[in-house]
């Protein structure tokens, strides 16, 4: 070696990572590259023609010809600009639908004691439904399960709807796909006086798919090149890491999967590769250098996961080559090529399997809270707790019994208080702020928790 210009190996991980290696120091460097990995469960309306559609007649309410009730989704099924009814839906997990519910008294007596139970698996229903001559009382609710009724008399049609969201799945991977109900229960008292009990269910699918976004993070690391050199001087032998990530957190994942090739440079091929992290599947193909290592999920035979995939993964390597390779340079540099990629595939009754690049979606803000609300001498301030990548709040307000209504945009994640000046003296308000992300086709907004009352003094 003595008279030799001093060399460097660079090994690149991904298309724009770094590792090198230099006579006397061995830099290590993952640069990060970013993908996307997404569900594919389009189109929605392919999934929606399996549903039973609505017929005339299935309105009827059984023991009474006097009563009329039903439960559907509207999807335009055949592209003719008019929507069909139909017993189910198909969303992304982040967005949401509206569930129809159309009560008919018809022209003999009256409906007492009416009631509606929404029962659900998957799902919850928001509601912004008023007191009127049908509904008993106000139902503002981000998971209503029951609307009372008052007495209907003949003559009366209702169209109720709300708001389809999903629940909380855990581990249940049967989430993604359920039957939920409505149910109408009560008395219909007929004009000579007849009683008749009322019951009808109506069932309907509701099935939710999504995405994820797999990353890879940097990784920096020194080594000297007497700790990568063997005794003999037989072997040189790179420890280097992989990180990765899913950062939208919309599933339950099912693996994590990092694929990549292990160059054969100036014809040597590496003597050894090791993945020394515990716990996953590694593959590795001597003759093309490719490998491929998963992590994967236990899900028993109900559905419910039993060993989870986290969505923060380190793959630690040790790949050795013979020291002739370092010798064999001519020149100052040699760049070693190392491509990775990796994703992470999610559980799913039904969907869950082929992915495509794209672009990065942010996670959607978790569920944003009113710390404190109290009123000042200029008016009424809201306080929350900011959560971090978020871009901004919306702040709403809304008096007792009524909706809310949104009163500020604010552009700025930091934020974490608003004066509300236009409150007036002496009313009692409520507040509730949404946070949100900008993301490349609109804002994804966090579901938010209703603050205490407070009036203006």
């Amino acid at each position: 070696m003595k008279g030799k210009r001093t060399k460097k190996i660079t090994l690149s991980i991904s298309a724009l990572a770094v590792v090198t290696a230099i006579i006397t120091v061995v830099a290590l460097l993952v640069n990060t590259q970013n993908q996307k990995a997404k569900l594919l469960a389009d189109p929605e309306i392919q999934k929606s023609m399996e549903y039973e559609q609505v017929q005339e007649g299935d309105e009827k309410v059984p023991n009474t010809d006097y009563v009329q009730f039903d439960a559907f989704f509207l999807r335009d099924l055949d592209g003719d600009g008019y929507a069909e009814q139909v017993r189910g839906m198909c969303r992304d997990i982040n967005k949401t639908d509206t569930l129809y519910m159309n009560l008919n008294v018809l022209t003999n007596g009256k409906l007492v004691d009416g009631k509606i139970t929404i029962k659900t698996s998957n799902m919850n229903l928001s509601t912004a439904i008023v007191e009127d001559n049908v509904i008993k009382q106000n139902y503002i609710s981000n998971n209503t399960t029951e609307i009372a009724l008052k007495d209907i008399n003949n003559g009366t049609q209702k169209l109720i709807y709300g708001t389809v969201n999903a629940s909380n799945f855990g581990n249940d991977t049967n989430k993604y796909s359920q039957v939920n109900s409505v149910v109408l229960t009560g008395k219909h008292i007929a004009d000579d006086g007849t009683e008749t009990q009322i019951s009808k269910k109506v069932d309907f699918n509701v099935d939710w798919y999504g995405s994820v976004t797999a990353s890879i993070s940097n990784y920096t690391g020194t080594q000297n090149i007497e700790e990568i050199t063997d005794e003999n001087k037989e072997n040189i032998t790179l420890n280097f890491s992989v990180t990765t990530r899913e950062t939208t957190d919309d599933l339950i994942l099912k693996k994590a999967v990092l694929e990549g090739t292990i160059p054969t440079v100036n014809g040597y091929k590496p003597t050894s590769v090791e993945l020394t992290s515990s716990d996953v599947n590694f593959e590795y193909d001597e003759e093309t250098g490719n490998f491929t290592i998963t992590r994967e999920a236990s899900i028993n035979e109900a559905g419910i996961v039993t060993k989870t995939v986290s969505d923060y993964n380190t793959f630690n390597f040790k790949v050795t080559y013979p020291y002739e390779l370092y010798e064999s340079l001519t020149g100052d540099t040699l760049s070693l090529i190392v491509p990775v990629k990796a994703y992470y595939e999610a559980s799913g009754k039904r969907y869950s399997g082929k992915y495509k690049t794209g672009d990065v979606i942010k996670a959607a803000p978790a569920v944003q809270k009113v710390t404190s609300v109290k009123s000042e001498k200029s008016g009424i301030r809201i306080r929350w707790k900011p959560q971090k990548k978020c871009d901004g709040y919306y702040i709403y307000r809304k008096k007792k019994g009524g909706s809310y209504q949104l009163i500020k945009k604010i552009s700025n994640g930091n934020s974490s208080s608003y004066l509300d000046k236009k409150a007036q003296k002496g009313v009692s308000y409520y507040y509730a702020v949404k946070a949100y992300v900008k993301e490349p086709y609109g804002n994804t907004y966090s579901k938010y928790k209703s603050s205490s009352a407070v009036k203006r003094k």
